[in-house]
């Protein structure tokens, strides 16, 4: 036995430094080392940011993470947040290489807007990598005297403290009805997971939720819950309000969530903001490579959560909206066929808009410092200029 130890000893460390890989960089123009297991080619240490521990974003793309590491050997770090400032800040500071799943702060942060208006902040360079269809609708209780969208003038919509997110999509589809916030009464809300239990607790009419929430499942259980007809998004002149105000906003059926019944979809609010995202300048191969890896391991993952089926490439809308297509992605949807010239051009106006953004950041961070303005001060004359300073994407 004690002959045979050493020997041992050095199988282990052997095998050690074998499972052990050397850590990936995805800096443009770097030497990476890969593992491969199929077509994919993919670093051999990879970091992303995510939603919280708990959320359905979180526990898709740690489905998915589950899924690459097991077939090409690549090692997966996870840093979740709760915020769309704090997911986007470890790709800002290059401590992460992408976002597995962002939100409406990929949005925010390209224009420079909500929490993103301020200093330290500012327009961003950054793209989606792989735009991912997702539901929202506005939710009431069975018996609600509400039946569509232009009913609510006078009803109590929530507004959720500190998630734009939310906020902008209730804003979007009111103006799809020709009608605004000061048409409604707003009542102030601290959670949007609590939303379906204030409609049943009659503190408010309606609530903005994705189809796929828990609460509203639960909700729809304890006191029977429908979607509100939002068919009106089906006309041209509908959604052009709407996109005025959320350009990622499209209507789109789903049959899968609360208060739904599988194979009688309804119209819902989808759009394509809730997906992986990039700064432009994470290397083109990477992104490839990654959308490749996700096709390819579809299969061992796509039953992780009731609307895995998002994930799968046939169901991704790579129209560019709001924030353009990573050029990784657009390589990788061009080889499936799934790109074109109308595509290609959206996507250039909106790398055009980006450059007038950072132009028009560099100027008026001059004018409010010649002005010597607070930050608060500094957001609120920003937002004023941009105006003014930055083309409309048409």
């Amino acid at each position: 036995m004690n002959n045979r130890l050493p020997v041992l000893l050095g199988l282990i460390s052997f095998s050690i430094l074998l499972l052990a890989g050397c850590s990936g960089d995805t800096e443009e123009g770097s030497d990476v080392d890969s593992v491969s297991a199929g077509e994919a080619q993919l670093p051999d240490e990879i970091t992303m940011s995510a939603y919280d521990v708990g959320s359905l974003g979180y526990t898709q793309v740690s489905a998915i993470s589950d899924a690459i590491m097991s077939e090409y050997g690549t090692q997966i770090h996870m840093i979740p947040n709760d915020s769309g400032l704090a997911r986007l800040e470890p790709l800002k500071e290059d401590t992460a290489d992408f976002g597995g799943r962002l939100g409406d702060e990929t949005y925010f942060a390209f224009e420079g807007t909500e929490e993103f208006a301020f200093p330290e902040w500012g327009p961003q360079d950054i793209r989606i990598m792989a735009p991912i269809m997702t539901h929202y609708g506005l939710l009431v209780l069975d018996d609600s005297e509400f039946e569509s969208i232009s009913d609510l003038e006078d009803a109590r919509v929530p507004h959720v403290i500190g998630n734009p997110s939310v906020n902008v999509k209730n804003e979007a589809l009111l103006a799809a009805a020709g009608l605004t916030m000061d048409d409604v009464e707003v009542v102030e809300v601290t959670s949007y997971g609590d939303q379906p239990e204030m409609i049943a607790q009659g503190e408010i009419d309606v609530a903005g939720m994705l189809t796929s929430a828990a609460s509203v499942t639960e909700a729809d259980e304890l006191h029977g819950m429908r979607w509100l007809d939002h068919s009106i998004l089906e006309n041209d002149e509908s959604l052009a309000a709407l996109n005025d105000i959320y350009p990622f906003g499209v209507p789109d059926e789903t049959d899968i969530g609360g208060a739904l019944t599988e194979g009688e979809p309804e119209e819902f609010l989808g759009y394509t903001s809730y997906a992986p995202a990039a700064y432009s300048n994470i290397e083109a191969d990477f992104v490839y490579n990654w959308l490749v890896a996700l096709d390819e391991t579809f299969d061992d993952y796509n039953e992780a959560t009731a609307d895995m089926y998002v994930w799968e490439v046939d169901e991704m809308q790579p129209e560019p909206l709001g924030v353009p297509i990573h050029e990784g992605g657009v390589r990788f949807f061009e080889e499936k066929g799934m790109w074109n010239e109308e595509y290609e051009e959206k996507n250039n106006q909106l790398i055009e808009r980006q450059e007038q953004l950072q132009e028009a950041w560099d100027v008026v961070s001059e004018e409010a410092e010649e002005q010597g303005l607070t930050d608060d001060e500094f957001s609120e004359y920003w937002l004023e200029r941009k105006e003014e300073l930055v083309d409309d994407v048409e």
